[in-house]
């Protein structure tokens, strides 16, 4: 891939940045340079490597799911003890 000034500058503002003249002429470089190293990993052949998708060895422990039944009248405290209800479950901030 070609790295040019004006690929540059289109990268530096969407990520808000802003940028010289000295600072566009080498960041064109080494941008050219990450992005031809990164091209020579296509010249690799892995097609006799086995897909890994973690290295440690390591796996993950779960515990068993288990549901307690609470008395009615703790259900109802904890429930209207919540800071916002909606048709009868806790509502919670949205999380992303």
């Amino acid at each position: 891939m070609h790295i040019d000034k004006e690929l540059v500058k289109k990268v530096a503002n969407l990520s808000n940045l802003i940028l010289d003249d000295d600072e566009t002429d080498r960041f064109t470089k080494e941008m050219g340079d990450v992005l031809g190293y990164a091209e020579q990993l296509n010249e690799i052949d892995v097609s006799d490597v086995e897909p890994t998708d973690q290295v440690t060895g390591l796996s993950n422990v779960f515990r068993e799911d288990i549901v307690i039944d609470y008395p009615a009248d703790k259900k109802q405290k904890l429930i209207h003890t919540a800071p916002k209800l909606e048709n009868g479950y806790i509502v919670v901030p949205k999380v992303v």
